[in-house]
């Protein structure tokens, strides 16, 4: 400790630092490096040889930079914009204004607040960037999609949007991603703004007393029109989810939403901009909390009467005749689902899969394996004889078994019953039949 000014000692920070062995701590990275980095590395070399090996190596290197290029960018824009954040909302003097010395053991300490807090957000962004990257690095295929996606030349639009099918495959995913990751950057810069007025004494503010310097309400309220213009965006994307919700009936926007819902999610989308907007002026004249509450009541009014009218119609103009309001969204939903093709019985599709019409060179000629009756005459695929052995032939082996089985046990029965339906000869009657057939026999070798 050193620097001491009248009653209150500062302690220096960082502290002075000793001489560090260097070798000890590169030893110590190197085997983070091994230990953290070593299965990754393995995983992406056996990758490279496996598409080597097949002439796919193009594709893996392709990949592999899209995937470094997602990580580099999200995770330095993520720092950027933490750090920034940090240091733009930072207020002046924050050492001053965090408050007076500390009493350890009876002696007053006076710490340098900034320079801790600085390091701190130093080391929470550098995380938090690491962690988006490679949250975001996972879903490479999703940006590449969108980056290297063709215009179809006559695109399918969709009845509600108007909006082609590559738009749902594409784009709509893409901006969905980017708008979650630009959503958490403003909540998380919102609560960098929340935290500096809670530590340089945000309660003499609401109290009405002013503070030297900028208000802290300022960055609050710039944060918080950042974070009303991303809920706009995605107010605004959410209205395309409508397409894939599950209802009782059918699947997709119902009559209350494409009358109410999607129509009102609209103008709470534009509300939530004018929010914003309220939000950069209170921040550019004087800031005061009373703008910042001000800047969300058009949204959130929009939103009540959105829900109410919309529990309105679908409850009183949708449900008593709900077949007929929503039979033309169930036709545009029917029209959307892919066609497919008559089905026929499953021996008839292999005979005449098998069977079809042979061309006029080929007719003299069958080929081999294909059973012709007499004069080479072409059988008809709908022959209840042919049908019965083509399904038999295709069954399972187990089906095969299971009936050869059934066919010995009846067989079995009809034997019992024909023995038992046979008339029983007393010991008497057999002695004689084998009497008669010895007395046979001589005659017959006489006669031979």
């Amino acid at each position: 400790m050193n620097g001491s000014s009248g009653r209150d000692t500062i302690v220096d920070w960082p502290p002075p630092r000793r001489p560090a062995r260097r070798g000890r701590l590169f030893l110590l990275l190197a085997i983070a490096v091994v230990v953290f980095g070593g299965g990754t590395a393995l995983t992406y070399y056996v990758d490279a040889i496996w598409f080597a090996s097949l002439g796919y190596a193009d594709v893996f290197w392709k990949s592999l930079n899209i995937e470094a290029a997602v990580f580099a960018v999200f995770a330095g824009v993520t720092f950027a914009a933490l750090y920034g954040s940090f240091l733009a909302l930072k207020p002046e003097r924050l050492g001053e204004l965090a408050g007076g010395p500390i009493l350890i053991n009876g002696q007053p300490f006076k710490l340098p607040v900034e320079p801790v807090l600085r390091l701190i957000a130093l080391a929470v962004s550098a995380l938090i960037a690491l962690a988006t990257g490679a949250g975001i690095m996972g879903q490479w295929p999703t940006l590449a999609l969108y980056w290297y996606a063709q215009p179809a030349a006559s695109p399918t639009l969709d009845p509600i949007f108007s909006r082609p099918l590559t738009f749902y495959l594409f784009t709509l995913p893409a901006w969905q991603l980017i708008a979650g990751w630009l959503m958490t950057l403003a909540v998380i810069a919102t609560i960098i703004a929340v935290f500096f007025i809670a530590i340089t004494g945000g309660g003499r503010v609401l109290t009405g007393r002013r503070t030297a310097g900028a208000s802290p309400w300022r960055g609050v309220s710039v944060a918080f029109a950042a974070f009303l213009v991303m809920l706009a965006v995605r107010v605004y994307l959410g209205r395309f989810e409508r397409l894939f919700d599950d209802h009782t009936i059918f699947s997709g926007v119902t009559y209350t939403d494409a009358h109410v819902t999607l129509t009102g999610l609209l103008v709470v989308s534009l509300a939530l901009l004018l929010g914003a907007a309220i939000a950069l002026v209170n921040a550019a004249s004087a800031p005061s909390l009373r703008w910042l509450v001000a800047s969300v009541i058009p949204a959130a009014v929009t939103y009540a009467i959105v829900g109410i009218f919309g529990w309105y119609v679908s409850s009183f103009i949708v449900k008593p005749n709900e077949l007929v309001r929503e039979q033309p969204y169930i036709a545009h939903n029917i029209r959307a689902r892919p066609r497919r093709p008559a089905r026929v019985s499953g021996g008839q599709r292999r005979c005449r899969g098998r069977h079809r019409q042979q061309p006029a060179d080929t007719a003299e000629h069958p080929p081999l394996g294909l059973a012709r009756a007499a004069g080479h005459a072409a059988p008809d695929p709908g022959d209840p004889h042919l049908l019965r052995f083509s399904r038999h032939r295709h069954r399972p082996l187990s089906d095969r078994r299971r009936d050869a089985a059934g066919d010995a046990r009846r067989a079995r029965a009809q034997r019992g019953e024909a023995a038992r339906e046979q008339p029983q000869l007393d010991q008497r009657e057999a002695d004689l039949h084998a009497r008669l057939r010895r007395d046979d026999e001589p005659r017959e070798r006489l006669h031979a």
